[in-house]
């Protein structure tokens, strides 16, 4: 809630790789806060320069929206938070988990010493590794992803990553927007 109001967050259709000319010299002020899919990236900092982004973006014809929120998650912003986030986490009983679980801030199976104060710190400010993520769960085998959300916004993303991929696996949503949740949750449970 201190970050409230201090930038915005854009998606973009382009590549990480292709995003790189947009970022040159901003870099103290935008920052890639996710990489969803090849083509599914959200920038996050100062709106000015995420305006000037969108704009050159939407002059290429590729896609360019702002997101619906008022922190700059990811982004240069969450720099300030890192000192005051370690303080209060100071502490916490981590426990090693006792399914797979895979990290987004690493891209990799968590290991007994994920999630102390630090990875929290990585978590708030690093990139969401979240195609590599899903990248090294299809690769472990796991071909079922059930996104648990109050709308889908990430199976999109599963799929074109399973496909890139040219994995068959099965993406469900348990909820989507505007729709009835137990005739959503019956889907779902059906699906599965």
């Amino acid at each position: 809630h201190t970050t409230e109001g201090t930038g915005k967050m854009l998606a973009v259709g382009i590549s990480a790789e292709a995003l790189k000319p947009y970022l040159a010299g901003v870099e103290s002020k935008v920052s890639i806060a996710a990489i969803n899919s090849e083509q599914a990236i959200t920038l996050a900092g100062d709106e000015q320069v995420l305006a000037s982004i969108a704009q050159r973006v939407d002059e290429q014809g590729q896609f360019a929206r702002f997101l619906n929120v008022g922190v700059p998650y990811h982004s240069p912003v969450m720099d300030r938070l890192k000192e005051p986030l370690i303080e209060v986490l100071q502490g916490i009983k981590v426990r090693t988990p006792e399914v797979p679980l895979y990290s987004t801030v690493t891209a990799q199976p968590a290991r007994d010493a994920d999630f102390g104060p630090a990875y929290w710190v990585d978590n708030v400010r690093e990139p969401v590794l979240f195609k590599a993520a899903i990248e090294n769960i299809a690769a472990a085998g796991f071909m079922t992803f059930l996104e648990i959300a109050p709308h889908s916004v990430l199976s999109s993303s599963i799929a074109k990553n399973l496909e890139a991929l040219e994995s068959k696996g099965i993406v469900i949503a348990a909820l989507k927007r505007d729709q009835h949740d137990v005739a959503m949750i019956n889907q779902m449970l059906a699906s599965l």
